[in-house]
This record gives structure tokens, sequence and C-alpha cells, in this order.
């Protein structure tokens, strides 16, 4: 099968990858979450990683991994309130969900604002998700650090990659493509790097139109290899 995932998405895409190479035969990862990496020691990124976690933080009832305030990435300075609501995992969704009767203006102003080119329709789907209790927001704490960077980055672990590969960015998007123009160097199968213009991180919502021809370019060269290994 072709596996394709977006954001969080990419990142369990490429563990599946990883673990059932058997199983894919082709790799799409779009605006990854993971791919590039912290700049902070291995020590402290090991530190986080939950193989090496004492056994009273591994069942994620009691204290969140986080990274020590030294191992936060330089470049990008995050607050120390905001640090530990996040290691809290407490979530900007989650605030504006328990601001009482501001909630839903909140939300609302926010799905309007960045999503404004969409329908109304369109607009009034993400607002009720957005406004729905959360769910895979709640995974964030453990996967990503502060500022969104990976506590256990997939560019340390993409050279393991068995299938040929293509990475999707936005033009716009605040996810790193450099990363996977570095991971294209040591990783020893074909591997691309995409820029879909017009677009941010949810590239599917910018511009579908150049987002599903790229995808469908992907669906048939894999096809095609499909029935060349016959």
């Amino acid at each position: 099968m072709t596996l394709l995932g977006h954001s969080m998405g990419g990142y369990f895409a490429t563990c599946y990858a990883l673990k059932y190479p058997e199983r894919v035969e082709r790799l799409i990862l779009v605006s990854p979450d993971q791919a590039a990496e912290i700049h902070a020691t291995t020590q402290a990124i090991t530190a986080t990683d939950p193989a090496h976690l004492p056994a009273e933080d591994e069942s994620r009832g009691a204290k969140p991994y986080q990274l020590p305030p030294s191992a936060q990435p330089r470049g990008r300075r995050i607050p120390g309130w905001a640090r530990y609501l996040w290691n809290l995992n407490i979530t900007p969704m989650l605030i504006m969900r328990m601001s009482g009767p501001f909630g839903p203006s909140l939300i609302n102003e926010y799905t309007s604002r960045r999503f404004a080119h969409l329908g109304e329709g369109e607009q009034h789907d993400l607002y009720h998700i957005s406004s729905l209790p959360g769910s895979g927001e709640y995974a964030l704490a453990a996967i990503l650090a502060p500022g969104a960077y990976a506590r256990t980055p997939l560019i340390n672990r993409l050279k393991d990659i068995k299938m040929p590969t293509t990475f999707m960015y936005g033009q716009q998007d605040w996810m790193d493509y450099k990363a996977a123009e570095r991971a294209r160097e040591f990783m020893g199968v074909p591997t691309k790097v995409l820029r879909i213009p017009e677009a941010g991180h949810h590239l599917y919502l910018d511009n579908p139109k150049d987002f599903d021809a790229a995808v469908v370019t992907e669906m048939f060269e894999a096809a095609a290899q499909a029935e060349a290994s016959k």
C-alpha cells in the first residue's frame, strides 16, 4: 500500500513503515511532525525518550515527559509559563474550551481567521471539531517538546526507511522542509521533497488542487513501480 500521513500522522506513518516495511510500498509524509532535530544534547533527548523514563512516568498518568530548561532549543525562546502549561498537557484549544461563555466566540474567531479562504460550511465543520472535547491533541506533549520541537526526531531514524518516500510541505509551512532535504542525503531509497505553492501547514485545505495533483502523481508512480516489479 501507499501510506500517507499529515503532521503528527506523518510521524505515526513513519513509525508504522519502520515496523512493518513489508506492508508499505511508498511513504508520503505531508508536513510531518518530528522531522527536524531539536537543538539540544543527545543526553537531553535520550532522557525524554519513553524507553528511558522511570516507571512512574511511563503511565502518562503521572508526570509528563519534559526537557530540562537547559535543553530548550536555541533560536526560539519559549516563555516559562508556556513550557509549564505545555508539559501539563494544557493545549490552546483546551484553554478556549474552558473559557466559559467566551470559549465559543474564541474558537469561532480562530477558525474564521485561520481558514478564512474556506467556505462557510467548511468553517462551520472546523468550528465544531475544534470545540468538541480533545482527543489526539493530548498526545502532543508526549511527542513534541515546547515550541513543537521533536523529543525523538524522525531524522535520526529515516535512514532505516526501506521504501520510496516523498515529503510534501507548503511554501508557507511552519514545519522545516530543510530537515527533509537533509534526510534525503542519507536515506538509501528514492526520496523527493515537494513544496506546494500557496499553502501552509494544512496543504490539503490551503491549495487542494495542487496537493491532490501531487498525491495522484505519487499514486500513479507507485502503481507503475508495482507493475514493473511483477
